[in-house]
């Protein structure tokens, strides 16, 4: 088999069984790997009104078959669950290194379910699987727990090349603010994902792979790769130096960020060359050569400007160096920065109102009183510890909430119609992650323009490749690739129909979970007078 490695590692945290069984290829062919294998053997598996927590959820981990093969930006990972955050399917995408390791120890797909007896760790390298306690890495903070992992080895060459994707002490409280963190990076989308770790006394799971990865044609493959290099560096140059603030002073311009609950518009104190300051050092995923992840001198990552907007302006907080710290915060407590930034955000709004009485909810712009916060949250010892959703209920004031499906809104959207239309149809709550579209307005083409977006997103993350890469490689490069590597030739037409079923089968396991058109419209905060109709004309193109 080219590309794929053709096997399935399932492991029964309860039982302590662990097997490993061979993938059907039409499974492959249809799927391909990644997002769309996950979701596939996910809703097969998982019954669609089961509770997040319950022992029966699932955790589906794939790679896609270009992962780890030297295809650029070819490092991704998908992790798919329920969340207790939504309530709904989400996909999640481990960067830097551990997909490409998992693909290497041998495995195109993981399922782990059960629930272990007591905290648990689990091993793979290559064939050997193995179940191990995880008392020593029980309620540490996640770099803490990095550290001792790797001291547990007795060969520090060993311990660097073996990748360690865990939770830290907000999973372990299973919270929905939970994520998942690998190498010290938060995971993307991976929000409510921690908590279902933690439900199963899963603290983390370590990977060293030392297996080839066949290809079906490598002289064409690493022509192709070679020649991708060269486009990527003149076209992508600007993002690897600005990363996801590449929109920030666009933003700006066309009022999409703002302050302090969205109550305020955006402090122009706040300056792109002020944030670029603290960058110090570029770190790029495996066999990406656009290295957008900035770090600190020491190698600590920095926020990417969703967390840096939840942590910063929209709490009244403009000190770059503060929300940094902040942000650091979350990470070493295992907390999702994007999603805690905004519930302590919309916490503090209805203080102002005199909603809210909480000594230990701070007033906006009070960094202080934040850094103490957030440990309490974590420990589950505030009430903002199951989030801003849960939050406006309990308080008996829903229509404050600023979100979709229970995830917060980052942006403002009544300035950005895409990106309103992206946020409501998400299959996993609020997020631009699965869609993102930052274009010029024309009405008649949002619905289009999200749907193919949406579609391309789904089929990337099932090859396993980081979609940023749109900016700079064509979708007709990639199937050049993925020919190379798999031996399969598919058009760009049967690609993008792979990406609408994805997202089709994600949509369909969401409504058996009870969510309706109704759950897919923005707050009226952000609803715009087109809004309906464009969401209309989506909803016509999805055939729903």
């Amino acid at each position: 088999m080219f590309g794929w490695q053709g096997k399935l590692l399932r492991i029964d945290l309860e039982t302590k069984k662990i097997s490993i069984e061979d993938l059907k290829t039409e499974d492959l062919l249809d799927f391909l790997g990644g997002r769309g294998l996950g979701v596939k053997f996910f809703v097969n598996e998982v019954n669609a009104d089961i509770d997040p927590f319950a022992p029966e959820n699932k955790i589906v981990i794939a790679v896609g078959p270009l992962t780890g093969t030297g295809a650029s930006s070819a490092s991704l990972c998908s992790i798919v669950t329920k969340s207790p955050l939504t309530n709904t399917i989400i996909s999640a995408q481990v960067k830097l290194y551990f997909g490409a390791e998992l693909k290497a120890a041998g495995y195109d797909v993981v399922i782990i379910e059960g629930k272990a007896l007591s905290p648990t760790l689990i091993s793979i390298k290559d064939d050997d699987v193995s179940l191990l306690p995880a008392d020593f890495l029980f309620d540490r903070p996640t770099d803490e727990a990095l550290s001792l992992f790797q001291i547990s080895f007795n060969d520090p060459w060993v311990a660097r090349e073996t990748r360690f994707l865990h939770i830290g002490p907000a999973g372990q409280k299973y919270l929905p603010l939970a994520n998942l963190i690998t190498d010290g990076l938060p995971v993307a989308n991976s929000v409510g994902i921690g908590a279902v770790f933690g439900s199963k006394n899963l603290i983390g799971i370590a990977v060293r792979g030392t297996k080839d990865i066949l290809l079906y044609d490598g002289e064409v493959f690493f022509k192709t790769v070679f020649k991708d290099l060269e486009n990527l560096s003149e076209n992508l140059k600007s993002f690897s130096d600005l990363s996801t603030y590449l929109v920030f002073e666009d933003f700006i311009e066309h009022n999409i960020l703002a302050c302090c609950y969205f109550i305020q518009p955006f402090a122009s104190e706040v300056t792109l060359s002020q944030i670029k300051e603290i960058w110090k050092r570029h770190r790029g995923c495996f066999s990406c050569p656009i290295a957008c992840l900035k770090t600190t001198q020491r190698g600590d990552f920095l926020p990417e400007i969703d967390a840096f907007m939840s942590l910063g302006p929209l709490c009244g907080i403009y000190d770059v160096k503060s929300i940094s710290k902040i942000y650091a915060l979350c990470i070493k407590l295992g907390l999702d920065p994007v999603e805690t930034g905004l519930t302590i955000s919309c916490a503090m709004a209805m203080k102002e109102k005199g909603l809210f009485d909480d000594e230990s909810v701070p007033f906006f712009g009070d960094k202080k009183t934040i850094l103490e916060l957030i440990p309490k949250i974590a420990k589950k010892e505030s009430p903002l510890a199951n989030g801003a959703f849960k939050l406006c209920q309990e308080l008996n004031n829903p229509d404050l909430f600023l979100g979709v499906k229970g995830r917060s809104i980052v942006f403002d959207v009544r300035n950005h119609h895409y990106l309103g239309l992206v946020y409501a149809t998400s299959n996993c709550g609020a997020t631009h992650l699965n869609g993102f579209v930052f274009t010029k307005e024309n009405y008649d083409e949002i619905p289009q323009k999200v749907k193919l977006m949406q579609d391309k997103i789904a089929v990337l993350e099932s090859l396993g490749i980081c979609p940023y890469i749109l900016k700079g490689i064509s979708l007709e490069n990639l199937l050049t690739i993925f020919q190379a590597t798999t031996g399969i030739t598919l058009t760009k037409e049967e690609f993008l129909k792979k990406g609408e079923e994805i997202y089709q089968i994600e949509h369909n396991f969401n409504e058996k979970a009870g969510i309706k058109r109704d759950a897919d419209m923005l707050p009226v905060k952000f609803s715009f007078p087109e809004f309906e109709k464009i969401l209309e004309s989506y909803y016509k193109l999805r055939g729903w």
